[in-house]
C-alpha cells in the first residue's frame, strides 16, 4: 500500500470538535501502527546473520516506504491542526 494515495478536501470542516478529536486519535493511532512495524522489522533485521552490507540496504528500504506511509497521516494531522487553530480563533473573534 505503499503507492496509494491519500486525499482529503482541504476546507473540510467538523461541524463537531468530536469529530476532529475522533480524526486526530485516528491519525495518531495510525502513525503510532506505522511506527511498531518499523520498530519490529528494524529490530528484526539487526538480529539476522545477513551480511552488514546487506542489512545496511534493507535498512535504507524500510526506512523509505516508512516515510511514505508516514506522509500522508503526517499531512493530515497538520489540515487537522490548522482547522482546529482557525475555529478556534472564529470563536474568539465571535466571542468578543
Amino acid at each position: 500500500m505503499a503507492g496509494d494515495q491519500v486525499t482529503y478536501p482541504l476546507n473540510s470542516l467538523y461541524c463537531y470538535s468530536a469529530e476532529a478529536e475522533t480524526a486526530l486519535q485516528e491519525e495518531l493511532r495510525l502513525l503510532a501502527d506505522i511506527e511498531l512495524r518499523y520498530e519490529e522489522e528494524r529490530h528484526s533485521l539487526q538480529r539476522s546473520t545477513l551480511p552488514e552490507a546487506v542489512k545496511g540496504r534493507i535498512s535504507r528500504q524500510l526506512e523509505t516506504v516508512r516515510e511514505s506511509l508516514r506522509g500522508p497521516h503526517v499531512q493530515r494531522l497538520a489540515q487537522l491542526h490548522d482547522e482546529l487553530l482557525r475555529r478556534k480563533l472564529y470563536l474568539l473573534e465571535t466571542v468578543h
